[in-house]
């Protein structure tokens, strides 16, 4: 096979394999969940992958850029390793058209935040807590939660209250 073959063949197979391990560029389709769905997101977005929705089964969070850190919190004994999604990463990834969200839990419980009020806080789709999968009955298997310890001015009333367990859904106003 002639070299520019060669160089053709190897561009188009480099590509091919770019354009397979890369996730979803905003406005592209989500792949589809193959297992139970965790997590819809809703509302003003423009990435979705069912119906005008963003659904996320586990595999499809843990393909995702992980983040963790440890913290103590209102709701755990002590530090807690947290393992799981950055919330801005997962808002940017679904093309979310505002920073207004709307995050509700299994017990119905809501709350709404501007996402702009911890920009700079490294916020979390958590599905780990200290290297196991929570169950509901840990707050699971989703709680949105940041790393207080690191930052310490952002433990607010209003941040506590975004840090919604049981997390099923976030609609982006």
């Amino acid at each position: 096979m002639p070299i520019s073959s060669r160089l053709t063949t190897s561009r188009i197979l480099l590509t091919l394999i770019l354009l397979v391990a890369m996730p979803p560029a905003i406005g592209d389709e989500l792949s589809a969940p193959t297992g139970p769905v965790l997590l819809k997101i809703t509302g003003k977005i423009s990435n979705t992958n069912s119906n005008g929705i963003a659904a996320f089964d586990l595999a499809m969070l843990e393909s995702l850029n992980r983040t963790e850190f440890t913290t103590s919190s209102p709701w755990t004994k002590k530090p807690t390793l947290f393992t799981g999604v950055n919330l801005h990463m997962l808002l940017d990834l679904v093309g979310a058209q505002s920073t207004q969200i709307r995050a509700s839990a299994l017990d119905k419980y809501w709350f709404e935040a501007d996402t702009d009020n911890f920009a700079d806080v490294p916020a979390i789709v958590a599905y780990k807590k200290d290297n196991n999968y929570m169950r509901v009955r840990d707050q699971g298997p989703l709680w949105i939660m940041m790393p207080f310890d690191d930052y310490p001015d952002s433990l607010t009333e209003s941040n506590k209250n975004t840090c919604v367990w049981q997390l099923l859904e976030i609609e982006v106003l």
